[in-house]
């Protein structure tokens, strides 16, 4: 269920992954404790990736055809 979002603005120096890290981090101020966070291929990006994986949260991207994501063990 989608709990947050924002209106991309073009005119402004915010990335995508900028917006997408400052959603979550709202979220997170809010008290809600995600059991996953999932995206569309938008955000599916190696710099979100790893800032999930530093909020210890397990989450689920879709991905352009094109990419090849192997698991870190």
């Amino acid at each position: 269920m989608p709990v947050n979002f924002r209106l991309y603005d073009k005119a402004s120096s915010k990335t995508k992954n900028d917006y997408f890290q400052e959603m979550l981090k709202e979220l997170l101020s809010w008290g809600l404790q995600p059991k996953t966070v999932t995206g569309d291929s938008w955000y599916a990006s190696t710099t979100n990736f790893k800032f999930l994986r530093n909020q210890e949260l397990s989450f689920l991207f879709g991905i352009e055809k094109l990419y090849h994501f192997y698991a870190a063990r």
